[in-house]
């Protein structure tokens, strides 16, 4: 297989993206703000709201194991393997090469 000349290659406009990459890239994007915003949630608890160091701490690991045992409990639910379900018919239907 051969290099493709310069002169060939097809370069993709942002505008020709579909809307459901938009859509993908923006929820995408608010993930990843909502987890920017723990370590700025100590910061509040100390000095706005006027926690200790270590309830402030408390708070925010509390936050962690929710967080973890949702997705814990997510994975063992019927919510989470009817969200796997495509996959692992996609999986189950390739072909060795």
């Amino acid at each position: 297989m051969g290099k493709v000349p310069a002169h060939e290659v097809q370069h993709t406009r942002l505008r020709d993206l579909s809307a459901a990459y938009w859509w993908l890239w923006f929820a995408e994007l608010v993930i990843w703000i909502g987890r920017f915003v723990v370590p700025f949630m100590t910061l509040f608890l100390t000095r706005d709201v006027g926690l200790s160091a270590s309830a402030a701490g408390l708070v925010v690991s509390g936050y962690g194991l929710g967080w973890w045992s949702l997705r814990w409990w997510a994975g063992f639910s019927p919510i989470g393997w009817a969200a796997n379900a495509p996959c692992s018919a996609a999986w189950s239907s390739q072909r060795p090469p």
